[in-house]
């Protein structure tokens, strides 16, 4: 072996690059850039992927509004529609009700008249006096 240095265990005779010439920094620093740019490379991916499902999730919701805006149109329709038939047939059933009512209402007038007629024309008819 060759002579020691003081400060440290290198031998005197061995050729020793200047640090000037040492690669170690330059790799070291080399790969960290080379991950750095592959974290930004991925941040960007994610964000792009990001961005697009906030596109997609954009369009669902529309098209989602879309339709349940039209369902709920429809539906309107039709309710206004059957409301309209609903309220049709309640006013049409309550003219039939009246009519009848007032049919009813004559028909009682009618007999209790004729009954009071022939009782008038019972009880005058030994008289032989003639009925109006």
């Amino acid at each position: 072996m060759g002579q020691l240095n003081i400060l440290g265990r290198v031998p005197l005779d061995t050729d020793i690059s200047p640090w000037w010439e040492d690669t170690f920094y330059t790799e070291s620093t080399q790969t960290l850039t080379d991950t750095m740019e592959l974290v930004q490379l991925l941040i960007q991916e994610t964000n792009y992927h990001l961005n697009q499902a906030q596109v997609e999730v954009d369009l669902a919701k529309q098209t989602t509004r879309i339709l349940t805006s039209a369902s709920t149109r429809s539906a309107q329709y039709a309710y206004t529609w059957w409301d309209w038939v609903y309220r049709g047939c309640v006013i049409a059933s309550l003219l039939v009700f009246t009519i009848t009512l007032v049919q009813c209402c004559y028909l009682k007038h009618l007999i209790t008249s004729l009954r009071s007629a022939l009782n008038t024309s019972v009880a005058f008819e030994p008289l032989n006096l003639p009925v109006f």
